[in-house]
């Protein structure tokens, strides 16, 4: 695995997965999921699960992993599950 390069930069909304006890059992694993929404672009339909998502936090910047890529039924966004922390994030 070499070093990652950002590809480009868009504006997303973060939203933190709660209350469901996958994502609960995530966060006592050291792990926190989100789900990242993106308006539809070229550009976004290139995005895979091989890809890290940085996202704003506080002061930093933190690297996501992305687990799954879902286009809305209107195909006018993208949601991604990304997973902070854990073995490789």
């Amino acid at each position: 695995m070499g070093d990652w390069q950002t590809q480009f930069t868009v504006q997303a909304g973060v939203r933190p997965l709660v209350g469901s006890e996958p994502a609960i059992q995530s966060r006592l694993e050291g792990r926190q999921p989100v789900v990242v929404t993106v308006a539809a672009a070229a550009e976004i339909w290139t995005i895979t699960e091989a890809w890290r998502a940085e996202i704003p936090h506080g002061c930093e910047c933190r690297l996501y992993d992305i687990k799954a890529v879902t286009p809305h039924a209107d195909r006018t966004a993208v949601d991604f599950l990304c997973v902070y922390g854990g073995a490789v994030g």
